[in-house]
């Protein structure tokens, strides 16, 4: 009998000493496989043996030795469970017969032909299955038995170990890839915080710079602004004070605004003996350049004005013309900067009105009547074809409007319709407006601009003079 089992031993001892160290799972469950069918058994046909092992989920043949009806008694189907479902609930090796009844170990008619079920089970999980066709007169006997389960249980350790390694080698694996992934990325982010080190760098020199460059903008800027107020400052004492202008009309009224903070508008008012003269010009340009020219504009207008050699308007312009122009000359310029002027000079005693314009016409609203008295279509300063000032003279009857202007209104754009405003519906709004007080006209003429630009910016200077003539 010991001679007898000696094979047995010797195969469990060769089972335990396999080296696994360079083969998968499957060749150690395959060579595993192999050693106990090598052994000379009595309960099972060695040839016509076969087994399974599970893989994600599903079990695959790893060593068949057997034909197709063989596997059909016992096969797995797509949910992954073997048709001895007997041995995988009780995970107990288990006894089909041919009418697919099945027995525990023990419990088998011994006369019956049919097939084990022996699972493989690690830590509780069944992850193979042999499958072994019973010798037909089946005599049972009970070392094969024992001997079987402890050698299945034996290789279902060693296959489980194995398993168990390689899962922690895949893991490793993926681990090692997802460090050098890492790496390479830590490496990507250090190379990116060199850059953004570097960028901010560079951002800090720059708002450096910027902030030193605000200081000498935002310096200069004040200068500016202060150069600007000490031009208005100029410009305002240029213009005539309203206390005099009080002192010689008693109705009237100046509307004067600026687009920017000075102007190249002016309004010029001053009596000389029995002769009121005054004007409003309109300076090429606006703001600071505009202004400069409103400066010779005014003054040589207040010399030609002081000395007295002629009270007639047009001989002023043509005066005034020549001085501008040699101005510029004198600066080897021949260029077109000048001005549009309306000039009036009353004589107090007479009720006689001289006018004279350049570009800039006279309106008379009398008995409900509006004349207009064109202007020379000359400017002051350099034109291509210059032509002599007009003088007009006109006798004043009681209660006329006198209205002279800049062209900045009637030139304003709506905000409505981005049509101009023209001198249509200047003369007309005057007209519509002349019975009123001329501080209530004024009033209109302001509410009248501000809702005919609605939102869009003041285009020009605007000036508007008017006086009420009293006899």
């Amino acid at each position: 009998m010991i001679n007898a089992y000696t094979p047995f031993a010797a195969s469990l001892s060769r089972i335990f000493q396999m080296d696994v160290k360079n083969i998968d799972s499957n060749e150690v469950l395959q060579k595993s496989f192999d050693e106990l069918l090598s052994l000379p058994w009595s309960l099972f046909q060695t040839n016509t043996s076969f087994s399974f092992i599970k893989e994600n989920n599903e079990f695959k043949p790893v060593r068949q030795n057997t034909n197709s009806e063989t596997c059909a008694k016992c096969k797995i189907d797509d949910s992954g469970h073997c048709l001895c479902k007997t041995a995988f609930s009780l995970k107990e090796i288990t006894f089909c017969n041919n009418e697919r009844q099945h027995f525990q170990i023990g419990k088998v008619n011994l006369k019956e032909s049919g097939h084990y079920c022996v699972p493989l089970i690690w830590q509780d999980e069944m992850y193979g299955i042999f499958i072994l066709n019973a010798n037909q007169d089946l005599v049972q006997n009970d070392f094969e038995i024992e001997f079987f389960k402890a050698a299945t249980n034996a290789i279902a350790n060693i296959v489980g170990n194995k398993r168990f390694e390689e899962e922690l080698q895949i893991k490793a694996q993926k681990q090692n890839v997802l460090n050098q992934k890492l790496f390479a990325q830590s490496l990507e982010i250090d190379q990116k915080n060199l850059e953004i080190e570097e960028y901010n760098k560079k951002l800090l020199a720059l708002n450096e710079e910027l902030s030193e460059k605000k200081i000498i903008i935002e310096k200069a800027h004040k200068n500016i602004l202060s150069s600007i107020e000490y031009a208005k400052t100029i410009q305002d004492a240029l213009l005539t004070s309203k206390e005099l202008i009080n002192s010689w009309i008693s109705e009237y009224f100046i509307f004067f605004k600026p687009k920017e903070k000075v102007s190249g508008d002016f309004y010029y008012i001053n009596k000389l003996d029995d002769n009121l003269i005054f004007a409003v010009g309109d300076c090429t340009g606006h703001g600071v350049p505009g202004s400069f020219l409103t400066v010779l504009g005014i003054t040589y207008l207040q010399d030609i004005v002081k000395r007295r050699e002629t009270y007639n308007p047009g001989e002023m312009l043509n005066m005034l013309r020549q001085r501008i122009k040699e101005i510029f000359k004198s600066f080897g310029s021949n260029n077109r900067n000048g001005l549009d002027i309306a000039l009036c000079s009353i004589n107090t005693k007479t009720n006689v009105l001289q006018y004279a314009g350049a570009n800039n016409p006279l309106y008379i609203i009398r008995n409900n009547e509006l004349i207009e008295y064109k202007a020379t279509r000359s400017p002051i300063g350099f034109y291509p074809v210059e032509r002599t000032f007009e003088n007009n003279v006109i006798n004043l009857e009681n209660d006329d409007l006198i209205y002279i202007f800049s062209d900045g209104f009637q030139d304003q754009f709506s905000g409505n319709n981005n049509a101009k405003f023209t001198p249509k519906r200047f003369r007309k709004m005057l007209l519509d407006i002349h019975k009123m007080p001329l501080p209530k006209q004024e009033e209109i003429i302001t509410d009248t601009l501000q809702q005919w630009q609605n939102d869009i910016a003041q285009l020009d200077d605007i000036t508007i003079m008017a006086l009420k003539w009293e006899m």
